[in-house]
């Protein structure tokens, strides 16, 4: 199982998802950045999804009026590939790292593609799950592919709004600021080493898809080569997660 990032701070936790994509299991949520802070009052009931009859955010030219509409909009955007329109939406100081991320995890997805079609081909629809990586792309909180906003919070030119990814518990707080009139999405900035590492696992899958199209290796052969090799590169990351001062 593709490990779930915690509460609160999702992107920061993206590591976790390499050392165990592999494997079951899932990153620890015990990490006190995980707990809201003692004085925040509840979310309030949640806020109804939007019906057919109000407008439709994707296409209107006006920013999102509220936290919570904000949200969608950039979740609608995210999940049609509109990248260029999400950066509206996204912090200065944040843009680029966030940036690479999705893109990152993007390109993880394609590779993931290429090898389902090749494992298909080769041994059958029935084996394409366990070598699949597609909860990969639940795993990194607002920015997720199934994302459902459920209520928001405002005090002033901050927000607070609770998502839940992939019908998960515990819920997300995702973090916004207004600046300029418009709702800004704020998270714990990602790790750049994180995203570079969700590039190798791409090219890893990549490798193996086409290693599995040229030879004659079976399933328990490509599933020790996969293992071994995101093993790999998850000792990579913490190395040099270590090596930074």
């Amino acid at each position: 199982m593709v490990a779930r990032l915690v509460k609160r701070g999702a992107l920061r936790h993206v590591g976790c998802l390499l050392g165990l994509i592999a494997v079951s299991g899932g990153c620890d949520r015990s990490d006190s950045a995980a707990a809201p802070p003692e004085s925040a009052p509840p979310p309030p009931p949640s806020a109804p999804e939007p019906s057919a009859s109000e407008p439709d955010l994707k296409e209107a030219s006006r920013a999102p009026a509220t936290p919570i509409e904000t949200v969608r909009h950039v979740h609608a955007l995210r999940v049609e590939g509109r990248i260029a329109e999400l950066e509206a939406f996204l912090l200065d100081e944040q843009r680029a790292d966030v940036l690479d991320l999705i893109q990152s995890m993007d390109q993880l997805l394609s590779a993931n593609g290429v090898l389902q079609r090749a494992v298909k081909e080769r041994f059958g629809s029935a084996s394409t799950a366990a070598f699949d990586r597609s909860a990969a792309g639940n795993a990194i909180g607002v920015f997720s592919h199934d994302v459902r906003a459920i209520s928001e919070r405002v005090d002033g030119d901050a927000a607070m709004v609770v998502i839940q990814v992939a019908g998960r518990v515990p819920l997300d707080d995702v973090r916004l600021i207004r600046r300029s009139r418009r709702w800004l999405i704020g998270t714990d900035t990602p790790d750049p080493k994180a995203a570079a590492a969700l590039r190798e696992l791409a090219e890893v899958m990549t490798r193996a898809a086409r290693r599995l199209a040229r030879t004659e290796m079976t399933a328990v052969e490509l599933k020790r080569e996969l293992a071994s090799s995101e093993a790999a590169v998850g000792r990579r990351l913490a190395q040099r997660r270590q090596d930074t001062p």
